[in-house]
């Protein structure tokens, strides 16, 4: 199960050369339960996002707290946590993933329900 920590309100602190040392976040405890939110891929033609359907995905943000209880409330048995990040060779070639070296994505569980 993957978590991805979703935030709205939030800005990235950078330094005199561009790079995130910092995050400030707010709305975390902003709770959502199924909001449909529409997007097409950016780097979609303009001519093409005029003819595609948009993608339709409901959004469902809860707190870290309330998603691993709602596993535990249901059986399961928590047994790894990973956060992962990017490393100095990836953020060379992809300077937008930095700020994933100041906070984590994702939170990755791994969780089994017995018998």
């Amino acid at each position: 199960m993957g978590v991805q920590k979703i935030f709205y309100k939030w800005k990235n602190l950078r330094d005199e050369m561009g790079k995130t040392y910092a995050i400030e976040v707010g709305g975390y405890f902003d709770r959502i339960d199924g909001q449909i939110t529409e997007w097409i891929f950016g780097s979609t033609p303009e001519e093409l996002q005029k003819q595609w359907l948009l993608f339709r995905i409901p959004m469902y943000h809860h707190t870290i707290s309330e998603w691993l209880n709602l596993l535990i409330d249901v059986g399961f048995v928590l047994e790894k946590f990973v956060e992962p990040k990017a490393n100095d060779v990836i953020t060379t070639h992809y300077p937008q993933m930095q700020d994933s070296q100041v906070v984590a994505y994702f939170l990755q569980v791994r969780c089994r329900k017995p018998g």
